[in-house]
C-alpha cells in the first residue's frame, strides 16, 4: 500500500498542473510539489498539511477566497482566472474547482496559462495590424493612385492652347498626390518595421535645435504655401542622448500636422526646453483642434482614421501612432490638449538621456 501511495505521489508531483485538496474548513489536506511552490505567492504562506489555507491573507483577499471555496464545496464546478505576482514575474493562473461531496471538501487544479494569454494577445494585435494594413492599402493608398490615373489621362488628352493656370492646377494635384503617397508609404514601412521588430533605440548625442532646424527646412515650403508663420522658442544648445531618427520623425509628424490643420495666415509656436533631466517639445497651433473624445481615442490607440487638412491636405492614420511608439520607447509620453478658441497643444516629454532599450 505504501508503495502505491509513493507511486501516486510521484505521479502528481510530476504533473504540469498544481493540485491541492481542502476540507470544509479550508484546511489543506494534500497537495503536490508545484502547488507548494505557488502557494506563498497565491495565499501568502507555505503549504503545510492541516493548516488553514486562508490564514496568511488580508481581510479582502480572505473574503474573496472564502466565497470561492464555499461555492466549490457547495457543489459548483467552475473555473477562475487570477493574476499572481511571483519572484519570477507575473503569472496568469487558471483554477478549476471540483467538489468532494463525500469528504465535504474540494479539489482544485491550477494551470499556468501565462504563455497562452500572451500568445492570444499577440494574435489579437497581429489581427488588428492586418486589418489596419488592409484598410490603409484599400483606401489611403488606392484613392490617390486612382486620382493620379485620372490626372494623367487628362494630361495625355489635353487640348491645344489650354491655359497655363489650368495646366499648373493639374501639376499641383499630381505633386500633392505623389507627396502624399511618399509620406504614406514611408509611414507604412516605419509602422510595419516597428510592429515586426519593435522600436529599438539607436542612441546618439545630438542637439535638439539642430534636429528641429532640419525638420523645419523640410516643412518650410508647405508652411509658406499657406502663409503660416512658424515661431521658434528654443535654446541653441539642447544636448540630448536619444535616437535622432525617431526624434526627427516625431518632430516632423507633429509639426506637419500643425501646418496641415492650421488655416492660412495663422501662426504656429514651437517650444523646446530642458529642465531637471527632461526634454520637452511643444507644438501650439490655432487650427481646427480636436474634440476631447477624439483625444481620448487617440491616446488609447482606438482611432487611426485620417482627417482632411484646412486646404484639403490628405492625412494618414499611422503617423501619430508611430509618434506614440517612438516616444514611449524613450521612456516619455505625449499629451494632447485643446486651446481656447480652437487649436491644439501637443507636448512631448522624454528623458534627456534615453534609457537602454530592452
Amino acid at each position: 500500500m505504501s508503495d502505491s501511495r509513493s507511486y501516486f505521489q510521484k505521479v502528481i508531483d510530476g504533473s504540469t498542473q498544481a493540485l491541492f485538496v481542502l476540507d470544509e474548513r479550508f484546511g489543506l489536506v494534500d497537495c503536490n510539489s508545484l502547488f507548494e511552490g505557488w502557494c506563498p505567492a497565491v495565499f501568502g504562506l507555505r503549504a503545510e498539511k492541516g493548516q488553514g489555507l486562508l490564514d496568511g491573507l488580508e481581510m479582502q483577499e480572505r473574503q474573496f477566497w472564502s466565497e470561492i471555496f464555499q461555492r466549490a464545496i457547495g457543489g459548483d464546478t467552475f473555473e477562475l482566472l487570477r493574476k499572481v505576482e511571483t519572484d519570477n514575474g507575473s503569472l496568469q493562473l487558471e483554477f478549476m474547482f471540483q467538489p468532494l461531496a463525500e469528504l465535504r471538501g474540494l479539489v482544485a487544479c491550477v494551470t499556468d496559462v501565462t504563455k497562452w494569454h500572451r500568445r492570444q494577445a499577440e494574435l489579437e494585435e497581429a489581427i488588428q495590424s492586418r486589418d489596419l494594413m488592409m484598410s490603409v492599402v484599400g483606401h489611403d493608398l488606392r484613392t490617390p493612385i486612382f486620382q493620379l490615373n485620372g490626372l494623367l489621362y487628362l494630361l495625355r488628352n489635353i487640348p491645344r492652347g489650354i491655359e497655363a493656370e489650368r495646366l499648373n492646377s493639374y501639376i499641383d494635384d499630381i505633386d500633392g498626390n505623389l507627396s502624399y503617397l511618399g509620406d504614406a508609404i514611408e509611414n507604412l514601412l516605419q509602422w510595419a518595421s516597428s510592429r515586426r521588430d519593435r522600436p529599438l533605440l539607436q542612441r546618439q548625442s545630438v542637439c535638439a535645435r539642430v534636429v528641429l532646424d532640419q525638420v523645419l527646412a523640410l516643412l518650410k515650403p508647405m508652411a509658406l504655401s499657406k502663409g503660416i508663420d512658424i515661431q521658434i522658442e528654443s535654446d541653441n544648445r539642447l544636448p540630448l542622448d536619444v535616437d535622432p531618427s525617431m526624434l526627427a520623425f516625431v518632430m516632423r509628424n507633429l509639426l506637419g500636422n500643425a501646418v496641415k490643420f492650421s488655416p492660412s495666415g495663422t501662426s504656429i509656436h514651437v517650444r523646446q526646453s530642458l529642465s531637471e533631466g527632461r526634454f520637452e517639445f511643444q507644438v501650439i497651433d490655432h487650427g481646427v483642434g480636436m474634440k476631447p473624445d477624439d483625444i481620448n481615442k487617440l491616446i488609447s490607440g482606438v482611432s487611426t482614421r485620417s482627417q482632411i487638412g484646412t486646404k484639403g491636405e490628405k492625412g494618414f492614420g499611422l503617423g501619430l501612432r508611430l509618434c506614440q511608439d517612438f516616444v514611449s520607447v524613450h521612456g516619455g509620453k505625449i499629451n494632447f490638449s485643446p486651446t481656447e478658441g480652437g487649436g491644439l497643444v501637443v507636448a512631448v516629454d522624454i528623458p534627456q538621456q534615453a534609457a537602454e532599450s530592452a
